[in-house]
């Protein structure tokens, strides 16, 4: 297939897809959420026609975009469509080919595709797809528009990738976790979040240099450094505390490697990354009930969270606060999926979380979180298929080393009875969680003192009513 490119852009794109699609295709994504779409919307009549040359624009995550010029149009397939973009960037096509792959994304829904998908018909189903596995409203549903994006592979292990040498593909996974950095993804430490952010600034402006840099040149700049929450805070006499913050670990990044290369400087930031446990993550849209008690001005509303799902783990984080509420290994859960009844179709479908937890006492309780999502069932195969490759990783190793009586897989998930452990992350106060003991008896929560506006104004008009009259002043 002969193919043409042109110069690279940062323009929005706006995709011109084509009617058209697979027969048989029932799957969309790594995590199949086309399947079960009606037949209909499914099937196409095959076409004898030439297709018509097309031309695309795929994006990387920093919005630079690669024009093409496709010979095979809106046929060409996703397969073919990454190589030319690993040909387009000088990546090397074994490693370029297991790294990254091409994914279908909008503000509401993202979706890794297969490499036999056809992104030009998936482009049809867009709509059907958002309206059964978000929550937008129709006029949100209207706007939305997806962007072919060349990214990391959901499924390349971390270990894999720490292994890697070539400086190119470095860089674009540095482009990637930059971009998930700033836009608040990796809800990391103030320690960590300032040292990536110092080591954003020596890309920039190269080595600490005393007499032209000060904390004034990150005055107009600090959204391209720092997670836009980080740049709200107010001013003081002395200035904005985040740059000079910002500034101070900026030059004791540069006094501590004053001759850091910038390929350097990339390894060393994917190297903090990697200790994130959602590093790499696919991220869903979720809703958590928020536990009883405490200050309520009306009716609790649901907590709204990206819950990012790794090869490793599942990790839970509060889109308000930027925070991790859960993080836990896949050894130390167990899950199942379950969708509404027939009695109940208004409610959502369900992701449950079932994990052990050591209390202050020694003794250990089993906790049960619920997840619900329209796109739960995304969440399911995803956990599903990561485990999955676990246990046949594991497998292998076990026949690489010449067990010498072959075992059974040991398998994570809602049929599995291993031994869970300690959660990595786990902000009970902040999660609604049922208590189990080891017996199977549900343990009531303690409860907590509820207190509203409405309560303590009637509470002191009651006080005041009973109370006797005060004696008047003479």
């Amino acid at each position: 297939m002969t193919t043409t490119t042109t110069a690279s852009t940062k323009a929005r794109p706006r995709f011109n897809f084509a009617n058209m699609r697979k027969e048989g295709d029932d799957t969309v994504g790594t995590f199949s959420p086309a399947e079960g779409l009606p037949s209909a919307q499914l099937s196409m009549a095959s076409s004898a026609r030439t297709p018509k040359p097309l031309e695309i624009c795929i994006y990387l995550r920093d919005q630079e975009g690669c024009h093409m010029m496709l010979d095979s149009g809106r046929m060409t397939t996703t397969n073919e469509l990454s190589l030319l973009m690993a040909e387009h960037l000088l990546l090397p096509l074994a490693e370029a080919h297991q790294i990254f792959g091409l994914w279908l994304c909008s503000p509401i829904l993202e979706l890794q595709l297969k490499p036999h998908h056809q992104p030009f018909k998936l482009r049809k189903q867009w709509s059907d797809l958002i309206d059964r596995y978000t929550n937008c409203t129709d006029e949100q549903m209207e706007r939305d528009e997806p962007v072919l994006y060349y990214q990391r592979n959901a499924f390349y292990h971390k270990e894999d990738e720490k292994k890697l040498s070539n400086e190119n593909i470095i860089n674009y996974l540095f482009i990637e976790a930059k971009q998930n950095f700033l836009i608040a993804r990796y809800p990391c430490s103030e320690d960590d979040t300032f040292t990536l952010a110092a080591i954003l600034v020596r890309i920039v402006n190269g080595s600490c240099d005393i007499n032209n840099h000060n904390p004034n040149m990150l005055k107009n700049s600090l959204t391209e450094y720092l997670p836009v929450h980080y740049c709200k805070k107010k001013w003081t006499l002395l200035g904005r505390p985040t740059e000079q913050k910002l500034f101070e670990r900026f030059k004791e990044l540069c006094a501590d490697e004053p001759s850091m290369t910038t390929s350097v400087l990339h390894r060393h930031f994917l190297q903090i990354c990697w200790t994130f446990p959602f590093y790499g993550a696919v991220y869903f849209q979720g809703q958590i009930e928020r536990p009883a008690g405490g200050m309520k001005l009306r009716d609790n509303p649901d907590r709204n969270v990206h819950v990012a799902i790794t090869r490793n783990g599942i990790t839970l984080i509060d889109i308000l606060k930027t925070e991790i509420l859960l993080s836990l290994n896949y050894d130390e859960l167990s899950w199942e999926f379950t969708e509404p009844t027939s009695q109940r179709l208004s409610c959502l479908p369900c992701l449950w979380l079932e994990f052990d937890m050591e209390q202050s006492d020694g003794s250990v309780l089993n906790k049960i979180l619920q997840v619900f999502s329209k796109q739960a069932v995304m969440m399911n195969a995803m956990i599903e298929a990561s485990v999955e490759q676990m246990n046949k990783k594991d497998n292998d190793l076990e026949v690489d080393l010449g067990s010498p009586e072959p075992q059974e897989a040991q398998t994570c998930g809602s049929e599995s009875l291993m031994k869970k452990t300690k959660a990595i992350v786990c902000k009970q106060d902040s999660l609604c969680l049922s208590t189990y003991c080891n017996e199977g008896k549900l343990v009531p929560n303690p409860p907590k003192p509820q207190f509203s506006i409405r309560n303590s104004l009637r509470a002191l008009s009651t006080k005041r009513s009973s109370s006797p009259p005060s004696q008047q002043r003479l």
